[in-house]
Parts: structure tokens; sequence; C-alpha cells
């Protein structure tokens, strides 16, 4: 799977959300990375087509980020591996 650990790590802190999205401060705070970090996790995660940047409903300067159906799909994938 083509994925490095800190991408992994905010891929599995998005799928519990995935229903409402999360925001990148949301995902900086819950990760314990600098916005900036994932900023550039988020760009290459979007890049692949695992996660979408989505404005939010109350505030037009914030983005929710959800997985798009291959990003759960990879998330399953990566969740298999690392539970063997």
């Amino acid at each position: 799977i083509d994925l490095t650990v800190d991408q992994w790590v905010v891929i599995d802190h998005i799928m519990p959300k995935q229903d409402r999205g999360v925001s990148q401060n949301e995902l900086a705070e819950d990760t314990a990375k600098d916005a900036p970090t994932v900023t550039r996790i988020l760009d290459l995660l979007v890049k692949k087509g695992l996660v979408i940047r989505q404005m939010a409903d109350d505030d037009r300067r914030k983005f929710n980020i959800y997985l798009t159906d291959e990003g759960r799909k990879v998330h399953q994938q990566a969740f298999e591996l690392i539970a063997e």
C-alpha cells in the first residue's frame, strides 16, 4: 500500500469522523502534528485520490476533510495489514 506512516495516521483519524468530516485544525490536534505538516500530508492524500476537502457549511474559511471511496478502501487494506 502506497502510504507513509504519517499518511496512515491522518487517514485513520478521519475514518471515525467520516460522517461529519473533520477540520484540518482538528486533525492537527488529534494527530499531535503541526498545521503545516497536516496540510502537506492532506495535499498528498488529495493527489492520490484518497481524501477530499469540502467547504464547511458553517464557515466558508474552513474545509472539512472526508475519505473518498478509494480512501475507505485503502484504510481497510492498511488496517488489515496492521492488525496482522
